[in-house]
C-alpha cells in the first residue's frame, strides 16, 4: 500500500489494526 499523502498512513494503521482484531485469519496474509 503505497500513498502519496503522509496523512493516510497513520490512518491506515488503525484500519490495519482493526481488520487484524476484527480477523485474527488475516494474520497470515502478513501486509
Amino acid at each position: 500500500f503505497a500513498y502519496s499523502s503522509d496523512e493516510e498512513i497513520p490512518n491506515y494503521s488503525d484500519v490495519e489494526e482493526m481488520i487484524f482484531h476484527e480477523d485474527p485469519s488475516l494474520d497470515e496474509h502478513k501486509i
